[in-house]
This record gives C-alpha cells, sequence and structure tokens, in this order.
C-alpha cells in the first residue's frame, strides 16, 4: 500500500519543509547523523532569474520567503570564469536558463550564506547536493495538488471522463508512474489530455511517498 506525505507543514511527521526548518550553514557528521532519523525535503520555486557565470536564480520557499539559488560545478573541470553558460558540462545543462513557476525539490539540504551576505540554497558536485536535487516542471501548487490526487485515487481509473468502477485488481497502469486506468482507451486519452506533463511529476512523488511516508 503507498504511504503519501503529509502536506501540513505544522505536522512534526511532515518531510516537506520550509527553509526556516532546515539545518544551519555550519553543521557536521553529527548533524549528517541527525538527519538520516529525521529527513527533511526543501521545495522552492523559481521566482527569477539571476544567473551570470553560474546558474543562479531567486526562489521562493513554502512560507513565500525569497532566497538565492545556485549551482556550482567545479568538480567537473569547469572553468569557472567561463564565458558563456553553453560552457557547462552536459550533465548540468538542465540548471541553465530554468523557466519561472519551475518546482526544485532537494533532500537532506542545509541553509547556506552566501558570501554577498544572501541567504539560501547551494547546490554543488564536490559534495553531492546536486545529486540530491531534483528539477520538476510544475508549480509548487500544482506538486502539492498531484499529490493530494495520489492520496484520493488509488483504486479507480484517473481519467476524468470515464465512469467505470472496477476494482483495482483489474486497473491497467502506467508503466512509469503506475497511475491506474480501467482501459488502453483512457490511458491514451489521459496521456493527450494530462498526464503527458504529469507523469514523470507523479513517478517522483512515488519515490518520495515510499521513501518517506508515513
Amino acid at each position: 500500500m503507498d504511504h503519501h506525505l503529509s502536506l501540513v507543514l505544522s505536522n512534526p511527521h511532515s518531510p516537506l519543509v520550509s527553509y526556516a526548518m532546515l539545518p544551519g550553514d555550519h553543521w557536521d557528521m553529527e548533524d549528517a547523523e541527525v538527519e538520516k532519523d529525521n529527513p527533511a525535503i526543501f521545495l522552492c520555486e523559481i521566482a527569477g532569474n539571476r544567473s551570470i557565470l553560474r546558474p543562479a536564480y531567486q526562489i521562493k520557499d513554502l512560507d513565500g520567503k525569497d532566497l538565492h539559488f545556485a549551482v556550482y560545478t567545479t568538480g567537473r573541470g569547469i572553468t569557472r570564469v567561463s564565458q558563456s553558460l553553453d560552457d557547462y558540462h552536459p550533465a548540468d545543462q538542465s540548471w541553465v536558463n530554468l523557466p519561472v513557476g519551475t518546482t526544485i525539490c532537494i533532500e537532506n539540504i542545509h541553509q547556506h550564506y552566501f558570501m554577498d551576505g544572501q541567504q539560501g540554497i547551494r547546490l554543488d558536485s564536490d559534495n553531492d547536493t546536486l545529486n540530491s536535487a531534483k528539477i520538476l516542471k510544475c508549480t509548487m501548487q500544482q506538486f502539492l495538488e498531484l499529490n493530494e490526487t495520489l492520496r484520493k485515487n488509488g483504486s479507480t481509473c484517473s481519467s476524468a471522463s470515464c465512469t467505470s468502477e472496477e476494482k483495482l485488481e483489474k486497473l491497467l497502469r502506467c508503466a512509469v508512474c503506475k497511475t491506474p486506468y480501467c482501459s488502453k482507451s483512457c490511458q491514451s486519452s489521459h496521456w493527450k489530455l494530462e498526464h503527458k506533463k504529469q507523469c514523470r511529476i507523479i513517478a517522483y512523488l512515488r519515490y518520495l511517498n515510499r521513501q518517506y511516508g508515513r
């Protein structure tokens, strides 16, 4: 049975956290051990592009707090005094020119204080924080609404136009995200209508629910 994320931030068991709930910038291995027992998933949305020599953005967290977000990839042999963001390693191109409204989900990150006094999040290939982040092509509100849909829909066809009430064991499931359908026809129509944009987001939500659901 699937376990779904609690979206109520006041719930002490919710793994979804705002910036204020993240551990501070100065942490040690003892803090890291505590994080293993108290996993945190930081959710933010891009509100503006600040990129010059590296991908950098203005973001908003779940509390609506404005923060700075930057991606550092020095561990991949890139000269930091780069002439263009196009010089970035192909593996990092996904972080270049992200549109406003994109959601970023990061597992077990901590607060960062930049040299210019700004607060925010720093992802770095040298300490593996870059690999803990996921880019989602949806807003935070859409992300939370999709998770709520997963909580409610586990035994009926996911196509809004379907009238079938067949039991779970008779339903087909999307190969990527396991969304249920009663027929190939419903699956095909739902894919064209909206599921094409939602599929990988739902698959990631299911991963989070398996890892951190209560």
